[in-house]
């Protein structure tokens, strides 16, 4: 019997688990769509100030905040409350319910949708700052090279130390070699300064 109620306990949670998961990639969507509604159904009855009333509320909520959006929900909640009883001695609970429902969805939608785009433009900026730091690097085969050349530079310069005859016929050859060696690999660095001026550059264009 425990090892039954266990195994529902744990399908339970399963199935909990898996519905929440589902809600919270969806909730926007039906928030959205509950908006639409709402816009929809003022502009079919001619309510006009629910349909400036929510695109206010989400303007505010995506440029100013959503503790300030939500404030002005509670502000024109009350609003239509207080008109209500006082003056009209009517109260439209249906419609107060689902203004308030559509002010509430539409602040939501607002500050989500600005939180989104500033993760999106640190996103961005991580990744051009890993490129930047990516070509800032010296690339392996630049460094193979250097390495290379100095190696072929040491090798024709050294034996010159402990060469004490042969002419200077003998010594003119390793010097121009090593000579054109040291010319190959200024130029190796001043065609990697170019490439690496050319990307800022490249990179401001597409911004």
């Amino acid at each position: 019997m425990k090892q039954w109620v266990k195994r529902a306990r744990s399908v339970q949670d399963k199935w909990d688990d898996q519905f929440l998961d589902w809600l919270s990639r969806h909730v926007d969507f039906f928030l959205a769509l509950t908006c639409a509604v709402e816009l929809f159904y003022g502009i079919a009855r001619a309510q006009y100030s629910l349909v400036i009333s929510i695109v206010l509320v989400g303007a505010i909520s995506f440029f100013i905040g959503f503790v300030q959006s939500v404030a002005v929900t509670l502000l024109m909640m009350s609003t239509l409350f207080f008109h209500g009883v006082l003056v009209k001695h009517t109260l439209d609970i249906p419609f107060l319910v689902a203004a308030t429902a559509g002010w509430l969805c539409v602040s939501w939608l607002g500050y989500h949708h600005r939180e989104e785009q500033k993760n999106q433009k640190r996103r961005l900026q991580s990744i051009e700052l890993d490129h930047e730091k990516t070509t800032s690097a010296l690339p392996w085969a630049v460094s193979n090279e250097i390495r290379t050349s100095l190696a072929a530079i040491r090798f024709l310069l050294f034996p010159l130390q402990g060469e004490s005859d042969g002419g200077d016929a003998s010594r003119e050859m390793p010097i121009a070699k090593a000579t054109n060696e040291l010319q190959r690999l200024e130029n190796l660095f001043m065609d990697y300064e170019e490439i690496i001026q050319e990307k800022p550059s490249q990179s401001s264009r597409k911004v």
